[in-house]
């Protein structure tokens, strides 16, 4: 049946950033695939509001700092307590507050930078990644950005100095040698390591309107003439997820309108 096509019945899920702008699109569609999901992060209320709707029992609440290595160990034995198995590592959290394009950064923003964004995506393979191995198979997703390979264009972002800073770049950029250097030292684990790129989902926070000359700015220089939805990244996720992508590591699978085509 094409229902279970993706076959994640069962399936034991970890999720960082999971109730987050993409996260809780990729979080909902595997638990509508009957996938077991475990969102780790620091605030429970924040979580609890935006899975409000949802009936299905599978999304659960793991409280867990994920740049603390031992918030991330005690994390994951609160998991294999009530599993056998982790069958799939999603790191998708992300907290990088500082925005705007300059190369006068400080060393302290910098760390920072990378302590947020490469520092917890490194933890939870590291650890998860033993698990997997142990298992001898696992999937580790390492959600991306643009900025992992392109630079900004600094008109695009107009006046609102919404530019992703050269640290939050220059961790993408890791991220993405993190996975392919993963995928080669776990393959012989039967461990699958990939990267999904998300091109332009803007965020529209509480409160604003959108600003349409910023999104035109964007939209110019995609193909589709759009930006994206966050439910479009769910499907890959799904896919490298399943078992249907079992000879799929090291890749990197870019979600963008065409935006990087040209």
């Amino acid at each position: 049946m094409v229902d279970n096509y993706l076959n994640l019945k069962n399936k034991v899920i970890i999720i960082t950033g999971g109730y987050g702008h993409l996260g809780s699109a990729i979080t909902e569609d595997l638990a509508s695939l009957n996938a077991k999901i475990y969102c780790f992060g620091r605030n429970y209320n924040k979580f609890k509001t935006r899975f409000s709707h949802v009936l299905n029992k599978k999304i659960f609440f793991v409280k867990c700092d994920v740049t603390s290595e031992k918030s991330i160990v005690k994390a994951i034995k609160i998991i294999l307590k009530t599993n056998k198995t982790i069958d799939v590592l999603i790191n998708n959290a992300i907290d990088s507050k500082l925005r705007g394009f300059s190369t006068n950064i400080s060393l302290k923003n910098l760390n920072l930078s990378f302590k947020n964004v490469i520092q917890g995506y490194f933890l939870m393979c590291k650890h998860c990644g033993e698990v997997m191995k142990k298992q001898k198979k696992g999937k580790i997703i390492n959600i991306s950005s643009l900025w992992g390979t392109h630079a900004p264009i600094k008109k695009m972002h107009l006046d609102l100095k919404n530019e992703p800073p050269i640290s939050m770049v220059a961790a993408k950029g890791a991220t993405n040698q993190l996975t392919r250097y993963l995928a080669s030292a776990l393959a012989e684990f039967n461990i699958n390591v990939n990267l999904v790129t998300p091109g332009w989902f803007p965020k529209r926070k509480l409160g604003d309107t959108e600003r349409k000359d910023f999104i035109k700015e964007i939209t110019s220089r995609v193909p589709m003439n759009r930006i994206g939805k966050p439910s479009e990244i769910a499907g890959i996720v799904a896919f490298l997820a399943s078992d249907k992508s079992s000879y799929i590591t090291g890749q990197d699978f870019v979600v963008d309108g065409g935006y990087s085509i040209w």
